[in-house]
This record gives structure tokens, C-alpha cells and sequence, in this order.
């Protein structure tokens, strides 16, 4: 319960976009619409509806998309301690720098640990290990 794990390809559940954002999580329909916003799928959730049905390989998804559930699940969770894995990986450079520029208040109160090759993300880093 105290830790919000968010992979590199976040799995994507057949059911609907809300099924997918809640994941186990409870939340009202206010605070979806706040944890969407603050990780950039409001216009998701405006174009499609919280109904919208998705597969569970998560067609019509983008990466960025798939990545912004993750964090937006995280953030429903409230757990204090986030687990990220390459939160960034794999996007065109202005998803990556929207993306950079809304973690530093999605991290507040939290302890995050998380793994990246990108040196705009390891900039937030407080410590950075290097690996290998």
C-alpha cells in the first residue's frame, strides 16, 4: 500500500479508461479528473470519456498515453514512495519535456527512486547512482 510502482510499459487492462486510471485504487470521478490533469491526459479523457472501452494491449493508446496511466494511477494510490522505471523512455522530445516539466509537483511529499538513461530526467535527481 506504500508503494506506487510505475514500469516502463505500463500494463493496460481491458475494461475502460476509468478501469484502468483506478486499477484497484478508489476514487471518485473528481479526482480522476485531477490526477489526469496533473499528468497531461485531460485532453485524453475530453476527446474519449472515462468510459471509453479499452483491449488490454491498449490499441489507440500512444506511449505517452500508456506512461501518463501509470503516473496518473500513482498518483490515485497516494502511496508515498514511488518506483519508476524509464518514466520518459521512448517519447519525442516535447512529450519528454512536458512530461519532466509536471514531475517535480507529482514528487512532492514523496520519496521517488527511479531508473533512467535521460539526462533531462536525472536533473530532478536529488542523488543519482550510476549503473554499469
Amino acid at each position: 500500500a506504500s508503494v506506487a510502482w510505475v514500469s516502463q510499459h505500463p500494463p493496460i487492462l481491458a475494461g475502460s479508461l476509468r478501469d484502468n486510471l483506478l486499477a484497484g485504487a478508489r476514487a471518485g470521478d473528481d479526482a480522476i479528473a485531477r490526477a489526469a490533469a496533473a499528468v497531461g491526459l485531460a485532453p485524453l479523457i475530453a476527446a474519449r470519456g472515462l468510459d471509453a472501452r479499452l483491449d488490454e494491449r491498449g490499441s489507440g493508446l500512444s506511449g505517452g498515453e500508456r506512461r501518463r496511466i501509470g503516473l496518473a494511477r500513482a498518483l490515485l494510490k497516494d502511496a508515498p514512495l514511488w518506483l519508476l522505471d524509464e518514466p520518459t523512455a521512448d517519447l519525442d522530445a516535447a512529450s519528454e519535456a512536458d512530461l519532466i516539466a509536471r514531475l517535480p509537483g507529482l514528487f512532492e511529499g514523496r520519496t521517488v527512486i527511479l531508473s533512467s538513461h535521460s539526462p533531462r530526467l536525472c536533473a530532478l535527481a536529488d542523488r543519482i547512482v550510476e549503473v554499469g
